[in-house]
């Protein structure tokens, strides 16, 4: 996903919170199914695009929302940590 890219996988939840409408779902434990969406995507050529269009700007909304929620998930670790005695760090590293 993260590439932008179409994507097959099964049908459950958390893939339809993650991808929405940028991934085809197969039934879960039907390999046949899934198969077949994968040709679907092959042989769909335009509906590949959308999908990719449709991630990208997926993507870009998801990381919007993490940079909004950095500084408030570093505040609660301290106070979720405050009897550890593993040191918490007070600023993110970037890579």
């Amino acid at each position: 996903m993260v590439l932008g890219k179409p994507i097959v996988q099964v049908d459950l939840l958390e893939g339809k919170c993650s991808a929405g409408t940028a991934s085809i779902y197969a039934r879960p434990g039907d390999a046949v199914d899934f198969a077949e969406k994968i040709m679907e995507l092959i042989e769909q050529p335009e509906h590949r695009r959308q999908m990719e269009i449709e991630e990208q700007l997926r993507i870009r909304e998801l990381l919007v929302e993490w940079r909004q929620q950095t500084p408030r998930l570093l505040d609660a670790y301290p106070r979720a940590l405050q009897d550890q005695k593993t040191p918490v760090p007070n600023k993110v590293e970037s890579g």
